[in-house]
């Protein structure tokens, strides 16, 4: 066998004359092979031709003959002999078989021809062809031999492959027909024998389509095509043909953005840095709240599924054309790639993937922020290689917690001791407002959470789809400035060129639990892929419900006012109060969330001690001196101070007297609707009508309304001294006074008017004003002698006292 090559010549064919005299000579020993002949021949002159066809035989061809199994040839006779020898019978032989007969009337010279066919089962090579002729009753006469080649496709090849195979090649811009160049591919047609026949042809013609194959004088060409297609290329000759496929396969990874602006648009995705998968982190020793980044692990699924909303999509499309050996390989830097299979299989960069196996698309998630480069490089199963590309460009939206602020951003999502917000029921700036109802405050709220919207790093206002959000539940407020000024309802929008942006936040309620309430923005690329980033925060009430007042208060709520016992409830007396139990607060507290947060109160000693100081009501006791100081509910997660309290400073009076002395202001008005006035309370209570005796009664033990017909049982169960001669020897009365002594005024055994020792010479109460005339109903102070002296002979409306009885305290 050998490949014939374009380009014999006329003079090629002629050279090989001396290879037709030997196929001649092989021919005469091949026609022994035929059926026995007579030697003897009264036939002469028995001359054969053959050609193409009959009618070129008749024109004597002197050459071989090409020709395949089951092409027609043409053969043509002369014979000369006497008429009279009778008629003639001729054979025509093909290689020692018979393939055709005819007969010759011998009343007129003979000559004549016809057509037969190569019969198909004859192998290529070369075949004598010889015909036969005898008289009737006579011998067999030969002519002269003549030699037919049968030739035919044995191959058609195209780089390593061959008939019935397909060249895979690869070519260019699959997404971009303008840009393709022609790609060309030599082909080459592998005849049985040597010498071109005239009967090759190829298989499309030339002139029919591209590709196009265009022989000049042999079976080699050149196939060129530009478009990615799967062509079948042949060559034949007569009924003898071979072909052979040659792929043009590409590939195309696409998004949105037209195939012309791939890399000089960017198609956008998200810096995927947030926590959608809950992947468990110990990154801080003991967080058990913490996760890892979504991006920093090799899944999209493990142990959740991310939210795929915010991973990129691109679409690959392979013109193949049944090449299931193609691969594909992908490079990048700064993203990672994921297969379209339900368990989103990683893609390794610079790893061959059978690219059947990968589908049609494939998932893209942004690990680092910038530009990057993504080629897609196809490799045919013949090792040819053609490569696309995409430019991507990875953006990161970040909503930052200045303050309080977690230890890395890692962690804003789960930072459980440091992203605190308090409800904001304190007083900051001490106006007597409670914050949450207060609104611009001077220099800020100190317990507002600061965020910042950051501008999105390398973005630009095209990148963005419409606005960025910025989400709140319900129960945090927000503001635009620290001071509570410019008010943020939610969801709130903002444009590109608004960031960065400053937010801050009040807790308005608790928290479900810890971490629950999220803080979230959102974006949408023009890509369409959704950008999200969160900070979580535990919003925590920590609230001293009981005492509501405090002793340094800039301003108490009314409620701080005790109606039923008269006095504010962060005031107590101490251990020692006479024939009395201990007036003790009354602590409450409430801690939110529970059981999550934990209760821890403190008290300074001056002001006593405290027992089950981890439940929301402790006990206390009263220190065994009067003091004062700070009772304190801190907020615990686990062991650990949140750092977040709420603060009431007490006072411990030595004596029910003490306190009583301090919350009424002497000279104030004890008449009907009088007013506490001390402590700042707002509103002021509104009090009924305090006489003497009520003031007496509840500067003792803190008993009574306030008003009262005589003393209590408690008072006149005391040891007494009685200065019942008159005049009194006052010097005599002054001698047994002493402070918590109750001085009391009879007109005979009729009580007229008592009043509370404040020292050995100064009493004290309502309606303890020495008058002349009507009574002024104030709370005064006065000695026991200038009341007796403006109360008594000849000064109505009192009648002339007669006695006076000091009730000793014990």
């Amino acid at each position: 066998m050998a490949k014939i090559i374009w380009g014999h010549s006329t003079p090629v064919r002629r050279r090989n004359k001396g290879v037709i005299f030997l196929l001649f000579a092989a021919a005469l020993i091949v026609g022994a092979l035929g059926p026995k002949r007579a030697l003897a021949c009264d036939v002469t002159d028995v001359d054969l031709w053959i050609g193409d066809t009959s009618s070129l035989a008749q024109e004597g061809n002197p050459f071989d003959v090409f020709k395949c199994p089951d092409c027609y040839f043409g053969w043509y006779v002369e014979w000369d002999a006497d008429p009279g020898y009778g008629d003639f019978n001729g054979e025509i032989w093909l290689a020692g078989v018979l393939i055709s007969t005819f007969f010759a009337d011998s009343s007129k010279e003979w000559k004549g021809g016809g057509t037969h066919s190569v019969p198909g089962y004859m192998s290529p090579g070369p075949k004598t062809v010889q015909a036969w002729m005898r008289r009737a009753g006579g011998e067999w006469c030969p002519s002269n031999t003549r030699t037919l080649v049968v030739t035919e496709i044995e191959d058609v090849t195209a780089g390593a492959k061959h008939a019935t195979e397909t060249l895979y090649r690869a070519q260019d811009y699959l997404d971009e027909p303008s840009e393709r160049q022609t790609l060309t591919q030599g082909v080459t047609a592998v005849l049985s024998e040597v010498i071109t026949p005239d009967c090759f042809y190829w298989v499309p013609d030339c002139d029919e389509y591209l590709p196009t194959i265009c022989p000049d004088d042999g079976c080699g060409a050149t196939f060129s095509a530009k478009d990615h297609d799967l062509y079948s290329i042949g060559a034949g000759c007569g009924n003898s043909s071979k072909t052979m496929s040659i792929a043009l396969e590409g590939i195309n990874i696409y998004t949105y953005i037209s195939s012309e602006d791939e890399m000089t648009e960017t198609y956008n995705i998200f810096l995927n840095e947030n926590f959608d998968q809950k992947r468990e982190s110990t990154t801080l020793p003991g967080h058990k709240q913490c996760y890892y980044v979504d991006n920093s692990d090799d899944s999209l699924t493990s142990p959740n599924y991310d939210n795929m909303s915010e991973i990129g999509w691109i679409n690959i499309y392979a013109a193949i054309y049944g090449d299931t050996d193609a691969t594909v390989k992908f490079n990048a830097s700064g993203i990672k790639l994921y297969d379209s299979s339900q368990e989103h299989n990683k893609l390794e960069f610079n790893t061959e993937y059978n690219i059947v196996d990968i589908g049609g698309s494939i998932y893209v998630e942004g690990i680092s922020t910038g530009t990057t480069t993504l080629s897609a490089t196809i490799e045919t199963q013949d090792g040819y290689t053609t490569t696309d590309q995409l430019k991507i460009k990875v953006i990161p939206l970040d909503l930052v917690a200045v303050d309080p602020a977690p230890s890395s951003d890692q962690h804003e999502i789960c930072h459980k001791e440091k992203l605190l917000i308090r409800v904001n029921n304190n007083d900051s700036d001490n106006d007597g407002t409670v914050d949450l109802l207060d609104f611009e405050l001077v220099g800020g709220d100190p317990d507002l959470a600061h965020i910042i919207l950051e501008k999105p790093l390398g973005a630009e206002a095209s990148d963005i789809s419409g606005s960025i959000t910025v989400i709140f539940p319900a129960n945090l407020n927000a503001f635009c400035y620290p001071e509570k000024t410019g008010g943020i309802e939610a969801p709130d929008s903002y444009s590109f060129s608004d960031l960065p942006f400053d937010i801050y936040l009040e807790g308005k309620s608790a928290s479900s639990d810890i971490l629950k309430t999220s803080v979230a923005a959102e974006i949408y690329f023009d890509s369409g892929v959704k950008g999200h980033d969160e900070i979580r925060y535990t919003v925590i009430k920590v609230d001293i419900e009981s005492p509501k007042g405090s002793l340094d208060a800039v301003k108490n709520p009314e409620a701080s006012w005790l109606s039923s016992s008269s006095r504010f409830d962060f005031q107590g007396v101490i251990s020692m109060a006479p024939r009395y139990r201990p007036y003790v607060l009354g602590i409450n507290g409430d801690i939110k969330p529970t059981p999550s947060l934990s209760y821890l109160w403190t008290l300074d000693a001056a002001a006593g001690t405290l027992t089950d100081d981890t439940t929301a009501t402790p006990d206390h006791t009263a220190p065994a001196t009067e003091g004062q100081g700070m009772l304190t509910l801190k907020a615990m997660i686990d062991t650990m101070d949140t750092g977040l309290k709420d603060e009431r400073k007490v006072k411990i009076y030595k004596d029910h007297l003490e306190r009583d002395k301090t919350n009424f202001e002497t000279g104030g008005s004890c008449d009907v609707g009088w007013k506490v006035t001390t402590f700042n309370v707002d509103p002021q209570p509104t009090m009924i009508k305090w006489n003497c005796h009520g003031s007496t009664n509840h500067a003792c033990d803190g008993s009574g309304n306030g008003s009262s017909s005589g003393l209590s049982s408690e008072i006149t169960s005391w040891d007494k001294d009685t200065f019942d001669v008159l005049p009194i020897n006052w010097s005599n009365v002054q001698a047994v006074l002493d402070r918590g002594d109750v001085v009391a005024y009879y007109a005979g055994s009729s009580l007229q008017h008592s009043a509370t020792c404040i020292s050995s010479t100064t009493t004290w109460g309502a309606n303890n004003e020495p008058v002349t005339g009507t009574e002024t109903w104030k709370w005064y102070l006065a000695t026991p002698q200038d009341w007796w002296n403006n109360a008594g002979i000849n000064n109505p409306p009192l009648p002339d006292c007669t006695k006076i009885i000091v009730y000793n305290k014990p």
